[in-house]
């Protein structure tokens, strides 16, 4: 089973509902911050960190309960969301 974690050098503030990720690796780079908004922000907030990993199944319940609908329903999208942080450096996966 897959373990999800916020990586320790991505940086994150929770703003007018939305939350705000920033990857400090590159620091001489130009840094951006993404905006997650709705369902992509809850999933971010339900990572795990290094230290406690998430399992998938447990971040996919978290954000359907926040949103009041059942886990089978978001399940294809947590994960492919999920693949596409990993993809982008901002979570790591065990």
């Amino acid at each position: 089973m897959n373990k999800w974690y916020r990586p320790v050098d991505v940086a994150f503030e929770v703003r007018d509902g939305a939350v705000y990720v920033l990857d400090l690796r590159d620091i001489d780079a130009e840094l951006s911050p993404r905006a997650l908004q709705g369902a992509a922000g809850a999933i971010w907030l339900a990572l795990g960190t290094a230290d406690a990993p998430r399992a998938e199944p447990d971040i996919v319940r978290s954000v359907a309960d926040e949103f009041g609908i059942e886990p089978e329903e978001i399940t294809e999208q947590a994960i492919a969301f999920l693949t596409e942080l990993k993809s982008a450096g901002l979570a790591h996966v065990i």
